[in-house]
């Protein structure tokens, strides 16, 4: 009875902190619905971690953790980085970073082929490049971004 109790008393913690309306009891347990994530995206200790470093014309730069088997869309996605949709995600790798990926599928060399003004020996769609951990560390410069928007 205690253990209900508390548990009860805790809901009631909770909703107080962040307001009744937010809070639903489920047994135990509190869900937060504004909080709800899939647990496919929570790393597991088996997930090979890899970083990516974003640049941009401006000289900055980002570091981020990324995870095999992430695209570099996703990884953009994930923390903020503006690469376009994905049909416009050209970006450029390093020499040695493109160097270490698989080289590019026909599909994506056809996509690629919609950027020669832009499209460089290194060039790569963000959305096709999959994440080894063979490479531990890729270096992606941000290009110029094109509006899909058909007249």
């Amino acid at each position: 009875a205690s253990i209900t109790m508390a548990a009860a008393l805790g809901r009631v913690a909770v909703a107080r902190l962040v307001g009744s309306s937010v809070v639903r009891a489920v047994g135990r347990t509190a869900v937060f619905p504004s909080m709800q994530r899939s647990f496919a995206s929570v790393p597991h200790m088996s997930d090979k971690l890899v970083h990516v470093t974003f640049s941009n014309n401006a000289g900055e730069s980002l570091r981020v953790p990324a995870l095999e088997g992430q695209s570099i869309y996703e990884v953009a996605l994930q923390h903020d980085v503006k690469v376009g949709d994905v049909y416009t995600c050209h970006v450029i790798l390093s020499p040695d970073s493109y160097a270490a990926h698989d080289k590019p599928l026909d599909e994506e060399n056809t996509q690629l082929e919609g950027f020669e003004d832009l499209r460089t020996p290194t060039s790569r769609m963000a959305s096709f490049l999959k994440l080894s951990a063979a490479v531990p560390e890729t270096l992606v410069a941000i290009t110029p971004q094109r509006d899909t928007a058909q007249p």
